[in-house]
């Protein structure tokens, strides 16, 4: 297996990154709903036309990071956190006073279909965790049917879930939101 390394995102990634994430979620039944019978190159078009712009919102809460083959050179993972909106980055942390029910929020992690199990997400998810740490935050995530056991192997802990039928969307009836957290403080 190649060297994976966790790095942070660069603008320049933005066509890379949206390449990565369409073709990590490109066979996820809501999506496939969503989707319907667009062609894969142009969902991933109309993806890189909007990446750079959803890479620079919210500079100062948006944490952006990306996983890259070793040997390749190419993004294999991302995933964008959201800190609080109290938190400045920028700010002496290891004096602030943690406020309660704030929690990083993990808003989107994809890893592309040829390196999934390979330990990318995790890889992502556990700098999450030590980033939130070093931050004194929980963490909350809205996992998929696909990410359950991968975030309760990294130690979160199920909140609620929502299992829905989306047959009458065209689905197989079966689908699931599940809301959990990890506790750092």
């Amino acid at each position: 297996m190649p060297p994976f390394l966790v790095q942070s995102c660069i603008l320049e990634n933005a066509t890379q990154i949206a390449r990565n994430n369409i073709m990590a979620f490109w066979n996820d039944p809501n999506w496939v709903l969503m989707w319907g019978d667009k062609p894969k190159e142009y969902v991933i078009t109309q993806a890189i036309r909007r990446s750079p712009w959803n890479l620079l919102q919210s500079p100062a809460r948006n944490r952006h990071q990306k996983v890259v083959d070793g040997s390749t050179g190419d993004i294999v993972g991302y995933a964008r956190w959201i800190l609080p909106e109290y938190m400045d980055a920028d700010s002496w942390i290891e004096a602030k006073i943690p406020r309660p029910n704030t929690k990083v929020f993990l808003s989107y992690l994809a890893v592309h279909p040829e390196h999934q199990h390979k330990g990318i997400a995790t890889m992502l998810v556990q700098s999450g965790i030590t980033a939130a740490k070093d931050l004194h935050l929980d963490i909350f995530v809205r996992a998929s049917d696909a990410g359950l056991n991968m975030y309760r192997r990294a130690g979160f802990h199920m909140l609620d879930q929502i299992i829905q039928d989306d047959s009458k969307y065209g689905g197989n009836g079966k689908y699931g939101l599940h809301f959990l957290e990890i506790r750092i403080q």
